[in-house]
């Protein structure tokens, strides 16, 4: 299910870069708001999706997350409840 992996410095970025299609998911643990906050607007409005690990809409006080593309969000919440 997972082509590759890769641990990048800034999950603003990353959430941009889901929200451009060019990566269709990220996991991330133990983030601050200044981390994602801003990679989070651009995802919504591109039609993305970011969550907790639950799949719970993600709040600002969050620090785990997860951020996709709406077609596999699902299963990439399936697939992290098994790990956690």
């Amino acid at each position: 299910r997972v082509r590759g992996m890769r641990m990048f410095s800034s999950a603003a970025l990353i959430y941009s870069w889901v929200a451009l299609g060019r990566i269709t998911g990220y996991v991330a643990y133990n983030i601050n708001l200044w981390d994602f906050a801003a990679g989070k607007l651009i995802l919504e409005e591109a039609g993305g999706v970011a969550t907790d690990m639950s799949g719970s809409p993600l709040q600002l006080t969050d620090r785990d997350t997860l951020c996709s593309t709406r077609g596999i969000h699902a299963e990439l919440v399936e697939v992290v409840s098994k790990v956690n």
